[in-house]
């Protein structure tokens, strides 16, 4: 994780599994979904993932 934001619910979910693990799913649903836009633009899935990955991490 990358922004700040992301960065304070880290620390919230050290002390609290059920906010981990909402975390957890929903960081997967932003990647899916990232990877989702950017499959209609490439083809490549180093690629997709590369780029879903440094947009998560903006």
């Amino acid at each position: 994780m990358c922004s700040a934001v992301q960065r304070a619910g880290d620390r919230a979910a050290r002390g609290d599994l059920a906010v981990a693990e909402r975390l957890r799913r929903v960081d997967n649903h932003r990647m899916e979904y990232a990877r989702e836009l950017f499959g209609k633009i490439c083809s490549d899935p180093d690629e997709i993932e590369t780029r879903a990955l440094l947009t998560f991490c903006l």
